[in-house]
């Protein structure tokens, strides 16, 4: 239902996003991924990234516009 290709590489649990152009959205190792109604989040201990169908890049603020903290990472930290 989305205009995304998922491509896995077993051993090392990476997951790799592809637009219908064939284009790499994001490649994450020792990831999951979760398909909402709204968008499809890839994530790992690492942090998140978040895509609507079409593979358009998603923050966090455009999906939960009534948050006023979001946690991010800096410098591994």
């Amino acid at each position: 239902g989305t205009d995304l290709l998922q491509a896995n590489i077993s051993n090392t649990n990476t997951i790799t996003l592809i637009d219908k152009n064939m284009k790499v959205l994001a490649t994450m190792d020792n990831a999951k991924i979760e398909i909402d109604e709204n968008y499809i989040r890839l994530y790992s201990e690492s942090g998140s990234r978040y895509f609507s169908d079409e593979g358009k890049e998603l923050s966090t603020k455009d999906l939960f516009p009534n948050n006023n903290l979001f946690a991010i990472q800096i410098n591994e930290k």
